[in-house]
């Protein structure tokens, strides 16, 4: 199994759908964003992380959400190739997986 046919962690039932975490445009030219809701009350910083399809981490970023809610511009390396990426939310132990597309 591949890091990219891992599409999702597995969940405990205290967290929301799997669609909580928007990540758009889905196809980038380099810039995107990360949006959600934090789906606990805590004091913990969520930490994004940006993967190749080697599964190396090619940009990570810790976040502070304001108001229980965290919005984080990336912008893409721009020596990065095209193709998939992946986005590796993590928040408190629960690990959540997206995908990213690079067309420059």
């Amino acid at each position: 199994e591949t890091i990219l046919q891992k599409k999702t962690a597995p969940l405990t039932p205290s967290f929301p759908s799997e669609d909580f975490i928007r990540i758009y445009p889905k196809n980038t030219s380099g810039v995107f964003n990360v949006e959600f809701d934090m789906p606990e009350k805590g004091d913990f910083n969520p930490k994004i992380e940006l993967l190749n399809r080697k599964g190396k981490v090619v940009d990570t970023k810790i976040v502070t959400p304001e108001d229980g809610k965290v919005l984080e511009s990336f912008m893409m390396d721009n020596d990065l190739p095209n193709g998939p990426y992946l986005v590796r939310v993590s928040i408190n132990k629960q690990l959540y997986l997206r995908q990213v597309i690079l067309q420059k």
